[in-house]
């Protein structure tokens, strides 16, 4: 869900991955009740040399709550690109 949301929220994801490890970063959307958080965790570089990072999401939508972790690498512009993401 957060990979459907990149271009929407691409200010606001890439803000949050460039955060601390654990310092999240929310955002809300009060014309659609959705509430998105990104919990950045550790970097790494991977095998083409890009610089990553894993991250757990949420999602709040009209109560429902959803929850997943993914990969995002910087891609050449330096912009985060998420790699995909799975639900916990």
């Amino acid at each position: 869900e957060i990979g459907d949301n990149l271009d929407e929220n691409r200010s606001e994801i890439n803000l949050a991955l460039d955060n601390n490890i654990n310092q999240s970063q929310t955002w809300y959307d009060p014309q659609d009740n959705k509430r998105e958080t990104i919990i950045p965790k550790e970097r790494f570089i991977s095998k083409n040399n890009d610089e990553c990072r894993k991250f757990n999401w949420e999602v709040e939508d009209s109560g429902s709550i959803k929850r997943g972790s993914g990969v995002a690498c910087k891609n050449s512009n330096g912009d985060w690109e998420t790699l995909g993401s799975t639900m916990m």
